[in-house]
């Protein structure tokens, strides 16, 4: 299995988790905690990306990485909109 493979999946994991978790918090800021959860979803996929990642060099790493954990955000924020309703 790729490192991209494991990462995605690892990030899909925790996002599941993260929103049963964030399901009982207020729900007037089901966009906050979205991103919150988007957020922490991108960090362990990006952790576990690169400890099965060979490149290591700063700008693979800050702009890839990033752009994976920004874009895990963004779409925490879009669908927590709605996935966190229930």
């Amino acid at each position: 299995m790729s490192a991209a493979a494991i990462s995605w999946s690892w990030a899909c994991r925790c996002w599941s988790w993260a929103c049963g978790s964030c399901a009982a918090w207020p729900r007037p800021r089901l966009t906050l905690a979205g991103l919150a959860t988007g957020l922490f979803a991108g960090g362990v996929a990006a952790t576990v990306y690169g400890l099965h990642c060979a490149e290591n060099t700063f700008t693979f790493v800050a702009l890839w990485y990033s752009l994976g954990v920004l874009s895990l955000a963004a779409l925490g924020a879009a669908v927590g909109r709605w996935a966190l309703r229930w």
